[in-house]
């Protein structure tokens, strides 16, 4: 006899006569009780991913993300693409900004590091050349 990976009761013959029961990693369960450890929507067996903290329970695809992959510095969510790195934090490529104008700072245009903050090259020349003045 198994026990359902969600309720941990006995999962019965009857019940999988009935259809009411699915395996996934490497458990049997109720369809019914298959839902995300972290936020407890209801999966199907094609939406399961494993938890981060235990192998054995179930994850939606967002909070699987959200456990397993860094977050980026500028809206904290995962990134799921390449990411851009400055000053040992990590960017998604629209989220990689200008702290003065805000304007997306484009890969492979340059950037600099003024006072714990990243800045475009033309901000960066205008603040020096205010400077300058």
């Amino acid at each position: 006899m198994s026990k359902c990976g969600g309720c941990l009761r006995t999962i019965t013959k009857q019940d999988v006569k009935n259809g009411k029961v699915i395996g996934v990693l490497d458990s049997l369960w109720h369809r019914d009780h298959l839902k995300c450890c972290y936020c407890r929507t209801h999966l199907s067996e094609d939406q399961v991913y494993r938890s981060s903290f235990d192998r054995f329970q179930a994850a939606c695809y967002n909070c699987y993300m959200m456990t397993t992959h860094p977050t980026c510095a500028g809206c904290f969510e995962p990134l799921m693409e390449k990411a851009t790195q400055a000053m040992d934090l990590l960017y998604h490529q629209k989220c990689f900004k200008c702290a003065l104008c805000r304007k997306v700072i484009p890969i492979g245009n340059g950037f600099y590091e003024k006072d714990d903050m990243i800045v475009d090259q033309k901000c960066y020349i205008m603040q020096c050349r205010e400077k300058l003045l």
